[in-house]
């Protein structure tokens, strides 16, 4: 058993001295590895990173003290404002709707001898311009001219018609160049008639009457009769003459007596025939009055203030004017193009109206005449006011649930449409309305420069020599000054006159916070 231990013993020695011939290798590597110096600049790259470590930790711990320093608040500074030498503009500002004014609604009768009112032709386009004498519509075949007038027709005009419409009727075609006879003539005669004609020769219609031929055979046969009458006349003057001359030439008494009974014969027919002639020179007058060209009262519409244009078209050719007026009822907005139709067709003054809703305090600011810029998209268009709450400062809430009070209408006249057309003006733009301008060169201050004294007067305070550098707002030198303030706008107030002179770049104080002073006026904030 001894001996078996030893033999173990000894493979144990034996397994253990192989294991060092075998990292014997590997020992030598290692110390021809240090030998060459390269474990030396290991070492110094692990020094390096602690070192870089170490300090970087440093940084991140702050004592009390220095934690306390840093988060300590400054002395309160002044929080100062440039004086500025420039013009500033108070405005007021709104939207407001643009149209066109004066809306009118044409809608034509029917012929009087058509069964309906149909449309046949001449439907004019959205935007077209109306003058005096334009034809709007053709309606069952007949022109319906637009003429200007302070009334609409109520009747047709022809002969024995006298008032104020042949008044208005003749003093519209004598503006179209026509001659209409007298223009202080309220009834209506032949040479109106033959005006009335004229329009419709210009325009390329048939005067109404004028293919009428039972109208022309009476004309006709009126004047055959008058010159039948006057062929009468001419011959019984001749046997008159002729009788006399008998009396003249007869031999005797009796001769003369009997030729006497010829003559008293022949004055008797001269007499008849006379008649005769007043009396077919009557008739042919009567029957020539009535071929007079007339006005049929569904021929022509009367419109103020021509020319206008034409807003909205609501019918098309062949479509009966009956039915639009009776789908109608609502009425129609031209401006904003909303509504039931209730009429063929819809003018408007070729000016266009703009009207804005502002309250009253800003309305109180305004003046009339005075100038107002409304912004179309990205261009500019020039203006006026020309009315200022012509009503009651109360208007309907554009909601309909009642009404907002304390508002009115400024109504803007445009001056100067630049290259924007009325067409593209029409719907909701932003008038800005200016209050006034200070001049170029004014002096201005920040409104939150500008305090009140006890007095209600007011003043600023300026900064007094030089502002020092971190010095509490209580060190700072400033000094209170009185003002006479101008205009406000632009969040600014021109300084028209001060106590002490004042110039563009000095510095006033408009609030006081935790900023250190700054030391001259070339910083804003101190």
């Amino acid at each position: 058993m001894i001996a078996a231990n030893q033999d173990e013993l000894r493979g144990g020695a034996r397994t253990e001295s192989r294991l060092s011939d075998d990292l014997e290798p590997d020992r030598q590597r290692w110390k021809g590895w240090w030998r060459s110096g390269k474990a030396v600049w290991v070492l110094t790259i692990v020094a390096l990173v602690c070192l870089a470590a170490g300090f970087g930790i440093g940084q991140l711990v702050r004592s009390p003290q220095a934690i306390a320093e840093e988060t300590a608040v400054p002395p309160d500074g002044l929080v100062t404002a440039k004086v500025e030498a420039r013009a500033i503009t108070s405005a007021v500002v709104a939207r407001a709707d643009v149209a066109f004014a004066d809306p009118v609604e044409i809608n034509p009768l029917a012929p009087e001898d058509a069964g309906a009112p149909v449309v046949t032709g001449q439907v004019p386009e959205v935007g077209t311009e109306v003058t005096a004498g334009s034809v709007i519509l053709e309606v069952s075949g007949r022109p319906v001219f637009v003429l200007p007038g302070s009334f609409r027709s109520y009747r047709s005009l022809g002969p024995g018609s006298s008032g104020p419409d042949v008044l208005q009727l003749r003093a519209a075609l004598a503006g179209l160049g026509l001659n209409a006879g007298d223009g202080e003539s309220k009834t209506y005669d032949a040479v109106l008639a033959d005006a009335v004609k004229a329009l419709y020769d210009n325009a390329g219609y048939p005067a109404p009457g004028s293919e009428d031929p039972e109208s022309g055979r009476v004309v006709r046969d009126a004047r055959d009769a008058v010159q039948d009458a006057k062929d009468a006349r001419d011959q019984a003057a001749r046997d008159l003459v002729a009788a006399k001359k008998l009396v003249e030439e007869a031999p005797d008494a009796v001769a003369k007596t009997q030729a006497g009974q010829g003559v008293d014969a022949a004055t008797q027919a001269l007499a008849v025939a006379e008649r005769s002639v007043t009396r077919a020179g009557e008739t042919l007058a009567d029957a020539e009055k009535a071929a007079w060209t007339q006005m049929p009262v569904g021929d022509v519409v009367f419109v103020a203030d021509l020319p206008r244009r034409v807003d909205q078209v609501n019918v098309q050719v062949g479509e009966d004017l009956t039915d639009v007026v009776a789908g109608g009822g609502e009425g129609v907005d031209p401006a904003m193009g909303t509504g039931t139709p209730s009429a063929a067709v819809v003018l408007s003054g070729a000016d266009i109206q703009v009207t804005a809703l502002v309250n009253a305090d800003e309305a109180a600011l305004l003046q009339v005449d005075g100038p107002a810029v409304l912004t179309v998209e990205t261009a500019e268009v020039v203006g006026k006011i020309t009315e200022i709450c012509p009503e009651a400062a109360e208007s309907q809430d554009p909601s309909g649930e009642g009404s907002t009070a304390g508002q009115c209408l400024v109504k803007i006249t445009v001056t100067d449409l630049g290259a924007i057309s009325p067409e593209s003006m029409v719907g909701n733009v932003l008038a800005t309305m200016v209050v006034g301008t200070s001049s170029e060169d004014s002096l201005v201050v920040p409104l939150a420069a500008v305090s009140a004294d006890t007095a209600g007067s007011a003043r600023v305070e300026i900064i007094d020599g030089n502002l020092a550098k971190d010095a509490p707002a209580a060190d700072q030198p400033t000094r209170t000054v009185g003002i006479v303030a101008g205009l406000t706008a632009e969040g600014m107030v021109e300084v028209k006159e001060s106590e002490v002179p004042l110039k563009a770049g000095d510095l006033v104080v408009i609030g006081r916070g935790g900023v250190a002073a700054s030391p001259s006026a070339d910083s804003e904030l101190s």
